[in-house]
């Protein structure tokens, strides 16, 4: 059965102890994979955590209106950039 409690718990510990954290999406996200993503950057950047966000495609146009969503970095944009950062995270 799944632990969620385990999880969560060490979870909680790959944040505390990283110093920059990606959060990456999937293709093609939707408003759920996009509000998380935003939700969850807030929450560890107020934690004092350097946190960036990527997407590997483009965001539909829908869903551009979310504060911060113009912060996410898109992979097939600069692809170069895009493997650096993940290099650092």
């Amino acid at each position: 059965m799944f632990d969620l409690a385990k999880y969560t718990k060490e979870l909680s510990e790959l944040f505390e102890s990283s110093e920059n954290i990606l959060l990456v999406s999937h293709i093609n996200p939707d408003g759920d994979a996009i509000g998380s993503q935003l939700a969850l950057y807030q929450f560890l950047a107020y934690k004092g955590k350097k946190v960036e966000m990527m997407c590997p495609n483009n965001l539909q146009e829908f869903l551009k209106w979310m504060d911060g969503a113009d912060q996410i970095k898109i992979f097939i944009r600069n692809r170069k950039k895009s493997i650096k950062l993940i290099g650092k995270c």
